[in-house]
């Protein structure tokens, strides 16, 4: 072949061949390229399913653990429809049930029960796990347990019943002494519920009295026979325990309870300012607790809603506020429940710093600083003129104590007690009052004095007798018999007190009714 026909078959391809190589090594890189891309797809799809289930487990374990929150800290307010387990304590047992109309009931502790009802409305109440483990400091008091004073001389110890004075408790009771129709639930250290001046004032549940089906008294037969997620709620629950031992181990419940309505005699003088009404027991901490959990008196206040009690008296608090304690405290206002709430011993301005659950600001919420018999706010009591609704004796205060005893006690406890006594009276004459009239008309007919007015919101002090004696709207706070100048209407308007106007006339409270 000749060296011309050779060039013209062979020149194409030495012209075409770079352009078929860079196809060629296109291709291939294109091939390549749609390989890695398949491997990364396949990696990161490996490595989202890690993920997806690497978060899968840990909500598993997140889930696990409010279950374990949940079963440690509400057995007592949520009840799943299961057979019971055996109860870990022995059966419960009577005592004194004829004399004083109570049982004495060993502890029973809930496990489960058969069905409930009882929980909070549209909310969990474990919101979170730092909701559920909010405390509170323990209860400070000042106190003295023997059965007569406070350490102090028998010469110089003050007069028992030296608060009844100030706050006019013994003319109120020409009115009334308090009906067994209206509930007190006292959230506190529990209440001996045996004591003689208190055990004709303990409320029964109804739901636990008589003789069940199988022949069995209900109050000892270890089941719910109300349905209410309690076994043997003869007269409140244990929240600390989750149990229905009542016994107050520290004092300081009893001693509430007995201001509230302990019957006094002539042997121990002492005696409550509504003998008449009914006490529900509700305990919420005890002497082994290391501090006061939140939790507790928000199932307290849900089981007062549920069993029917008008007045919830709480005689303690502290600086953390809690989503579910204001909650139930709504649906108690809901109800038409008057919450009286102790300011504090921390002798703290509350304009600078709030207390709770007082210092919610809920419109059912009266908070109640402690005064001495001078009109004056004892030094340990809480103060503020944006905080603080009202006063009431709360030094030195002479009550019961377990085990049969007397003795006093000092602080915004006792004073909450006070007003909680005077709400019940007020309740006793007019049933259908509002929760809202109900507070209003505590603090428009309460002692007016000027040294409160530079403590408190209304610088009023509680007056049962006034409270009382008083009629329709025509009522107010400035007619004073502790030396203090009548204030002028113009200058001190108690009126708007709830943002509810109030007529304002001289006090003439009339005849008293036998």
């Amino acid at each position: 072949m000749s060296l011309k026909k050779l060039s013209q078959k062979t020149l194409p391809f030495i012209i075409v061949s770079p352009i078929f190589l860079s196809k060629v090594l296109f291709y291939i890189q294109e091939t390549s390229a749609d390989s890695e891309r398949v491997k990364d797809k396949n990696e990161t799809k490996k490595n989202s399913e890690q993920q997806f289930k690497g978060l899968a487990d840990q909500g598993r374990r997140w889930t696990d653990y409010l279950k374990k929150l949940k079963h440690l800290f509400c057995r007592g307010a949520e009840r799943r429809n299961i057979k019971k387990r055996p109860l870990a304590s022995k059966p419960p047992t009577l005592r004194n049930s004829k004399k004083n109309g109570h049982i004495e009931i060993k502890r029973v502790r809930v496990n489960t029960v058969e069905k409930s009802n009882f929980k909070l409305k549209g909310q969990s109440p474990i919101v979170r796990p730092s909701e559920a483990l909010k405390t509170r400091p323990k209860l400070s008091i000042k106190s003295d347990l023997s059965n007569n004073s406070t350490g102090i001389k028998e010469k110089e110890s003050p007069k028992k019943n030296w608060s009844q004075s100030v706050i006019e408790v013994k003319p109120s009771w020409g009115i009334t002494q308090g009906e067994k129709e209206i509930i007190v639930a006292v959230i506190d250290t529990g209440v001996d519920i045996y004591h003689k001046n208190l055990n004709h004032s303990i409320w029964v549940n109804a739901g636990e009295q008589g003789i069940d089906e199988r022949g069995e008294a209900r109050a000892t037969n270890g089941r719910d026979d109300d349905n209410n997620g309690f076994i043997d709620d003869v007269h409140g629950w244990d929240f600390a325990h989750n149990s229905n031992d009542l016994r107050d181990q520290n004092g300081h419940g009893t001693h509430v309870a007995g201001i509230i309505s302990a019957k006094g005699d002539k042997k121990t003088k002492v005696q409550g300012v509504a003998p008449g009404v009914r006490i529900m027991v509700l305990k919420y901490t005890s002497p082994g607790m290391r501090a006061n959990p939140i939790y507790t008196t928000a199932l307290a206040i849900e089981y007062a809603i549920k069993m029917g009690a008008q007045i919830i008296n709480y005689s303690s608090g502290g600086r953390n506020k809690s989503y579910i304690e204001k909650e139930a405290i709504k649906r108690a206002r809901d109800k038409n429940i008057l919450f009286v709430s102790a300011a504090g011993n921390e002798g703290h301005n509350l304009n600078r710093g709030g207390f709770y659950p007082a210092g919610y600001g809920l419109n059912n919420i009266i908070s109640v600083s402690a005064m001495n018999s001078n009109y004056e706010l004892i030094e340990s009591s809480n103060f503020g003129t944006k905080k603080i609704d009202i006063s009431a004796p709360g030094e030195r205060i002479y009550s019961t104590l377990p085990n049969n005893r007397h003795g006093f006690m000092t602080g915004t406890s006792q004073a909450t007690a006070f007003v909680s006594g005077v709400a019940a009276l007020i309740l006793s004459k007019n049933k259908k009052m509002s929760v809202v009239q109900l507070k209003n008309k505590i603090i428009v007919t309460g002692q007016h004095s000027q040294k409160l007015a530079q403590k408190t919101k209304n610088g009023v002090s509680v007056n049962s007798y006034r409270a009382l004696a008083s009629r329709g709207k025509h009522i107010n706070a400035f007619d004073t018999k502790v030396g203090v100048s009548k204030v002028p209407e113009s200058e001190y308007i108690i009126g708007t007190v709830l943002n509810e106007p109030v007529e304002v006339n001289v006090y003439k409270p009339g005849p008293l009714k036998q």
